[in-house]
């Protein structure tokens, strides 16, 4: 169901709605309720999804590079094999979110909420996950993340000094590595 159109005014609503393989890129989205919407394969890159509802949405394959979807909700969102490169995900709620596979190079998920995520299978190098909550997040591979003290990890524990020997178990690196970590500063680990 489509309804409040045209895509860009402030009450845009494709709740339940297809928008399968369409072409949005660059479009204003903001504040748009996408709720449920089918946007598999669709071309989103640069476009602006601030404070934009994405709950349940389908967005498997979907091209979202350099997208702005700072204080988005995509609760339970279906983001597999999506290309997010440089997006910027800053305070979104990713609440059980699928992102197998998805490629988050470069991402900024600063203060993102990612409780029970599944990014088994993504790429995460040089992703930015300062202050973000990941308890419960599934992971293959964190390494070339950036984290800081206030960063929470799948376990539920703060990124402190004494904490970062959890993370030696996803890197392959050694404690000896990870004890330069200092607890003011963001380091690519």
């Amino acid at each position: 169901m489509l309804r409040n159109l045209p895509i860009g005014s402030q009450k845009t609503w494709i709740e339940d709605g297809s928008l399968q393989g369409a072409k949005l890129a660059r479009a204003n989205l903001r504040r748009a309720n996408l709720s449920r919407a089918n946007l598999q394969n669709a071309s989103l890159a640069g476009a602006t999804l601030h404070s934009a509802i994405l709950a349940s949405a389908n967005l498997t394959n979907a091209e979202l590079g350099q997208a702005a979807l700072q204080n988005s909700q995509l609760m339970l969102a279906v983001l597999q094999n999506a290309v997010l490169i440089g997006t910027n995900l800053q305070k979104a709620n990713l609440y059980r979110a699928n992102l197998q596979g998805a490629d988050l190079t470069n991402a900024d998920l600063s203060e993102a909420k990612l409780e029970y995520a599944d990014l088994r299978g993504a790429k995460l190098h040089g992703a930015i996950l300062t202050n973000a909550e990941l308890h419960g997040a599934q992971f293959d591979d964190i390494a070339s993340i950036q984290v800081n003290e206030d960063t929470i990890l799948p376990n539920g524990l703060r990124a402190t000094k004494k904490n970062m020997k959890y993370l030696t178990a996803f890197t392959g690196y050694s404690p000896e590595v990870l004890a330069d970590f200092s607890s003011d500063e963001e380091h690519e680990i």
